[in-house]
C-alpha cells in the first residue's frame, strides 16, 4: 500500500453545517469527489469524459456509474478547532439601549428548528494547527498523480458554505502559490493587511473588506455616506449596453426619497427616441443570480426572476458567482486571489420574467449574449478604472474628514487600500 501524507494550513474559517458535532472540519466526503473530478478533468486536458477514458486505461478507477471515483482512500485527521459565532457583541448599545453586534459579512443563513421555531446561527470553525491528510492506494502511479495535483487543486477550491466568497480556504503548507496558477485561469488579486492572524477580529476585517470590494463590482455602495456606482454599470456602458437596476426601477416606478432627482434620472431611460430598455441586460446577475431579492430601499419590494424556457432548455433558478475568492495569509498580509470560471452557454442570452410584489406587474429582460469574466476583471483592474475609483475614494475621504463621518472614512480607506494593491498576478 502506497501512502501520501500532507499538512494543510487553514487560511479562513469554515462555515460548517455540523459545527456543533465532533470533527467539524474538512470532510473527506466533500474533498474527495472534488479532487477526483479535478484530476480527471486535467487528465483529459480539460475534457472530463476524455479524462475518464484515460483514467480507465491507467487502471485508476473504481465504480462504473455516472460519477466514477479514483481508486484511493483519503483520511482527514481532526485538529483542535476553535468555534466562533457569526456575530459578536461589541459592548455598545444603540439609542434604544439594545446591544450592537458586529456580524461577519457575506453570510445570512440560519439553521432552523421546525419544532420550537427558534433559529440558531451557523458557526465558523478554524484551526491554527495543521490539518493532516493521508492518501493511500495500491496504485503508486495514482498516488503520484494526486501529489502532482494537490497544490493546484487547493488554489482553485474552497470548502463548506459560502466558499465562493472566501470561506473555507486551505493550502498545503509551504506551497508556492504563483507556480500553480494555470494559464487557463485569470490571475488577479488584492492585499488586505491583518497583522494578528487567526482570531475573530482578523476575519471580521478580512470579510468586511471582501464584502465592500465585491459590492463595488456588482451592486455598488450606498451606505454611511459612501456612494459608489457599481463597476458592472460602467462595464455595460463600455459595451454599449445598459445594466438592469435602473431599468427595473423604471419599470416598477421605484423612487428614493429624492424623488425629483429620480424622475430626471429615470426619465433618462428614454431619450432621443431611444428606449434604453431595448439595450438593457441583466448584467448584475452575471456575478450570481438569486431568484428572489428584497429591495429594502424601495418599499421593501420583493423582486423575483424566473427563467423563461421551452421544454428543450435547462431551467436556471440559481447561479453562483463565477469569481472564486481565495484568501491566502502570509507574513501579516492576506493575498486575496480572484479566480473566474466560464459562464455556461445556457445562462447567456437567457430570458427572465421579472416581477414586483408591490406593483403586481412584470416584464422580461435578457442576460447578455456574451460575458467573459476574464474581460470584466481586466476592465476592473485597468488604469482608467483605477484612476476613476481612487479619485472617487479620495473625495469621499476628504469629505468624511471635514464632516467627521468616521464610518464613511473607514470604508473609503479600506477600498482605497484594496484598489492600490489590485492587479494581475505575475506567474
Amino acid at each position: 500500500m502506497h501512502k501520501l501524507e500532507i499538512k494543510l494550513k487553514q487560511h479562513t474559517p469554515l462555515i460548517h453545517f455540523q459545527h456543533d458535532q465532533e470533527g467539524a472540519t474538512l470532510r473527506a466526503s466533500e474533498v474527495k469527489p472534488k479532487l477526483d473530478k479535478f484530476i480527471i478533468t486535467r487528465l483529459g486536458q480539460g475534457n472530463y469524459q476524455t479524462g475518464i477514458a484515460q483514467a480507465k486505461t491507467n487502471g485508476w478507477l473504481i465504480g462504473k456509474g455516472d460519477h466514477p471515483a479514483l481508486d484511493y482512500k483519503m483520511r482527514i485527521d481532526e485538529p483542535e478547532m476553535q468555534t466562533w459565532e457569526m456575530s459578536r457583541d461589541t459592548g455598545r448599545t444603540n439609542q434604544k439601549g439594545k446591544p450592537i453586534f458586529d456580524t461577519i459579512p457575506l453570510f445570512f443563513g440560519n439553521i432552523g428548528n421546525d419544532n420550537d421555531r427558534e433559529y440558531v446561527p451557523k458557526k465558523m470553525v478554524f484551526s491554527k494547527s495543521p490539518v493532516n491528510l493521508t492518501f493511500s492506494s495500491a496504485n503508486e502511479s495514482l498516488i503520484e498523480e494526486v501529489r502532482n495535483n494537490l497544490n493546484a487543486f487547493f488554489i482553485y477550491n474552497n470548502f463548506g458554505t459560502r466558499q465562493s466568497k472566501g470561506f473555507g480556504s486551505f493550502m498545503p503548507e509551504g506551497s508556492a502559490i504563483s507556480r500553480y496558477l494555470n494559464k487557463d485561469y485569470a490571475k488577479f488579486s488584492f492585499s488586505s493587511h491583518n497583522m494578528e492572524f487567526g482570531n475573530w477580529s482578523c476575519f471580521f476585517e478580512l470579510f468586511t473588506a471582501i464584502d465592500y470590494f465585491y459590492k463595488t463590482l456588482r451592486s455598488g455602495i450606498n451606505q454611511n455616506g459612501v456612494y459608489i456606482k457599481s463597476l458592472m454599470y460602467f462595464y455595460a456602458l463600455d459595451r454599449l449596453e445598459y445594466w438592469d437596476k435602473r431599468t427595473i426601477r423604471y419599470e416598477f416606478r421605484h423612487f428614493t426619497p429624492d424623488r425629483n432627482h429620480d424622475k430626471g434620472e429615470l426619465a433618462d431611460m428614454k431619450v432621443d427616441g431611444e428606449n434604453k430598455k431595448d439595450i438593457s441586460r441583466l448584467y448584475r446577475d452575471m456575478l450570481g443570480l438569486a431568484s428572489s431579492q428584497t429591495w429594502y430601499s424601495y418599499n421593501k419590494d420583493i423582486i423575483t426572476k424566473e427563467h423563461v424556457t421551452d421544454d428543450s432548455e435547462q431551467m436556471v433558478d440559481r447561479f453562483k458567482s463565477p469569481i472564486l475568492i481565495k484568501p491566502i495569509y502570509k507574513n501579516g498580509v492576506f493575498e486575496v486571489l480572484l479566480i473566474p470560471s466560464l459562464i455556461p452557454d445556457s445562462y447567456l442570452n437567457a430570458t427572465f420574467d421579472i416581477s414586483s410584489k408591490v406593483n403586481h406587474s412584470h416584464f422580461t429582460m435578457k442576460t447578455p449574449k456574451e460575458f467573459d469574466v476574464w474581460d470584466f476583471l481586466q476592465f476592473v483592474t485597468c488604469q482608467e478604472t483605477y484612476d476613476m475609483m481612487t479619485e472617487k475614494l479620495k473625495d469621499i475621504i476628504d469629505k468624511a474628514e471635514q464632516e467627521r463621518m468616521g464610518k464613511a472614512k473607514k470604508i473609503a480607506k479600506t477600498l482605497l487600500s484594496i484598489y492600490n494593491s489590485l492587479g494581475y498576478v505575475e506567474k
